[in-house]
């Protein structure tokens, strides 16, 4: 096996990811709300191909769901809006899923 090529982590992330889950866990409608308005903040224009898909995952104490947000919805995986994410969302509540190769 030979490596041909080497890409950041950044790189590979957005080139890799197809979509984007967002777990939410037992959070009151408020909370909810606000990690959708700051997802709103840091998404890509409409009709843009680049980026990742989001979908949320709720499990709450009434039930779980997972919605797809619209497809033209999307957010692009860099640093900075990773960083955005953690810090909304948590850490432990970021998954990804990746292009099958």
């Amino acid at each position: 096996m030979r490596v041909t090529d080497i890409k950041s982590l950044e790189e590979a992330r957005i080139k890799s990811v197809t979509k984007l889950k967002i777990n939410i866990e037992g959070q009151e409608k408020k909370d909810v709300l606000d990690i959708v308005e700051n997802l709103k903040a840091i998404a890509l224009v409409e009709n843009n191909t680049q980026g990742s898909q989001i979908e949320m995952q709720y499990n709450l104490n009434s039930g779980s769901a997972n919605i797809e947000l619209d497809k033209d919805f999307r957010i692009l995986l860099n640093d900075d809006n990773m960083d955005k994410l953690v810090e909304n969302c948590g850490k432990e509540n970021i998954d990804f899923q990746y292009r099958a190769r």
